[in-house]
């Protein structure tokens, strides 16, 4: 995944391409974590982003759906997300469009370790790579900062639908470190001298 600007592109493989089915990727702001036990360390934060793209009667792309975390009033029956926009396949999406997604149209070559659940081990069948992007600043979201990713599949476009399964990553866009010249130890009165450096991706 890479930020670029204001813009984020993503992308996964499927293990599946027949069936209706579901990918989805978060964004989130502050950090989550897996723990041992399986569970997920960290919470929502106001400002995490939620790309979701359908798959019907195990083809193409559907639906691109982009959903905002509010926490309470969303637009979803007052549920926590706020829809922001919608899209199609970048195939057919109009010039300048915020958010689109698509799949490989034939057999493409896998470059990392790959076996899809019908198909020849080392390749990705028709409409198991998955490639998607959207501008933020186009659908007026604050780019800020984000920790860390989630991306995920589903049996089908149900919001209800098993999570077959889900990759976990942090990014590394926005950070600082503050060093301290001068004098080791000091006392209320006397001179300090601090070193800021951007250790991240973006100007701070």
């Amino acid at each position: 995944m890479v930020l670029h600007f204001a813009t984020i592109y993503f992308g996964a493989d499927r293990f599946a391409n027949n069936g209706d089915s579901q990918i989805g990727f978060w964004f989130f702001r502050n950090a989550v974590g897996l723990n041992q036990n399986g569970t997920f360390s960290g919470v929502h934060t106001v400002g995490d982003l939620l790309a979701l793209s359908d798959f019907t009667q195990g083809g193409n792309i559907s639906t691109i759906r982009v959903f905002e975390w509010v926490g309470t009033g969303g637009d979803s029956g007052g549920g926590a997300l706020d829809l922001k926009a919608e899209g199609v396949d970048c195939a057919t999406t109009p010039a300048g469009d915020a958010v689109c997604g698509t799949v490989n149209d034939g057999s493409t070559p896998s470059p990392w370790p790959y076996t899809p659940k019908a198909g020849t081990p080392g390749s990705f069948p028709f409409d198991s790579i998955y490639e998607g992007g959207l501008h933020l600043t186009a659908l007026g979201l604050d780019l800020g900062c984000f920790s860390g990713f989630l991306a995920e599949t589903r049996s089908s476009q149900s919001v209800t639908a098993q999570l077959k399964d889900f990759a976990l990553g942090a990014f590394n866009f926005c950070g600082l470190e503050v060093d301290k010249t001068g004098d080791t130890i000091s006392k209320v009165g006397d001179d300090v001298n601090n070193t800021i450096t951007n250790t991240g991706a973006l100007p701070l």
